[in-house]
């Protein structure tokens, strides 16, 4: 429902610039974010900083999940040595590591989702700025991102996101 409603404002906007404009024809382009986000260096680097950061959590994860392994291995073992207060005990262990490697999991991809967002805003941004920049020096009367604007089908020949992640690695490079 939403993407519908999203396509008929597209619509609306489009015809109400060819209104505007005087002309029957207008500028249109079209960027594709995904796009930029998978094949520019600034993406790139976004998504090997959180590949790096994801191996990390991964690596302290697995640190836990083996001790909780080798607690329960342990017990067992041990299980018909024991008394029943040791097996509480042991039990009580290996149930606080499960929760504590609950808790670790769950706190890690909270933490690589807010990280991912605040990089995926940044890029937003400054493809946003350059996308902006672009359409007035390139007398654009329109430019809409490809997915979120309901476009159903568009020629390659109104697509400007190579030019868009070209001059988006240019100023990537610069600050960089």
């Amino acid at each position: 429902m939403e993407a519908i409603l999203m396509s008929k404002l597209t619509a609306l906007v489009v015809a109400a610039v060819l209104m505007m404009s005087g002309t029957a024809f207008a500028k249109i382009g079209v960027v594709n974010f995904q796009k930029v986000l998978s094949t520019s260096d600034s993406g790139k680097s976004v998504y090997n900083k959180l590949k790096t950061k994801a191996a990390e959590f991964d690596t302290e994860l697995e640190k836990l999940s083996k001790e909780i392994t080798k607690l329960q291995n342990d017990f067992e073992k041990q299980a018909n040595l024991l008394t029943p207060e040791a097996k509480d005990k042991k039990s009580a262990e290996i149930n606080r590591l499960v929760r504590e490697f609950n808790g670790a999991k769950k706190d890690y991809s909270n933490q690589l989702q807010r990280i991912e967002a605040r990089y995926l805003k940044d890029i937003e941004s400054e493809v946003l700025n350059i996308t902006e920049k672009l359409g007035k020096e390139l007398n654009y009367e329109l430019i809409v991102e490809f997915q979120h604007a309901g476009v159903m089908y568009f020629s390659d020949k109104v697509d400007i996101t190579d030019i868009v992640i070209e001059r988006y690695n240019k100023e990537w490079n610069v600050k960089k």
